[in-house]
């Protein structure tokens, strides 16, 4: 018998998804994948079965999936820490699953002066 984080991954059917884009993750790439790495072992003692099913970077963009809401909620807020990015925490579908979605850009990409 599996656990339900290895069933949502052998499913392929993720509770959470977190987005980011904009030209701050081009340039910043390596720094905040680490965090997001570093953030899933941090939740995995706390909660086991949230776990990152997938981190794809495409055409600018970088594509998280969870076993669990709460990571994905974790990486949003850190992600708006470290960074004051734009974020979006994450919210219900409209079909009322667990799933999650959110997305960060370059605070500064829209042309505001760096404080």
């Amino acid at each position: 018998a599996r656990c339900p984080a290895c069933r949502r991954a052998a499913d392929r059917y993720p509770a959470g998804y977190v987005e980011l884009a904009g030209a701050f993750l081009s340039t910043h790439q390596e720094e905040i994948l680490n965090l997001i790495r570093n953030l899933e072992e941090q939740e995995k003692q706390a909660r086991p079965l949230e776990r990152i099913m997938a981190m794809e970077v495409q055409n600018g963009r970088c594509y998280v999936t969870t076993t669990g809401v709460h990571l994905a909620r974790r990486i949003g807020e850190a992600l708006a820490r470290a960074y004051q990015a734009n974020w979006i925490l994450p919210t219900p579908t409209a079909t009322g699953s667990s799933a999650c979605t959110g997305t960060a850009t370059d605070p500064y990409e829209a042309g505001s002066s760096r404080p």
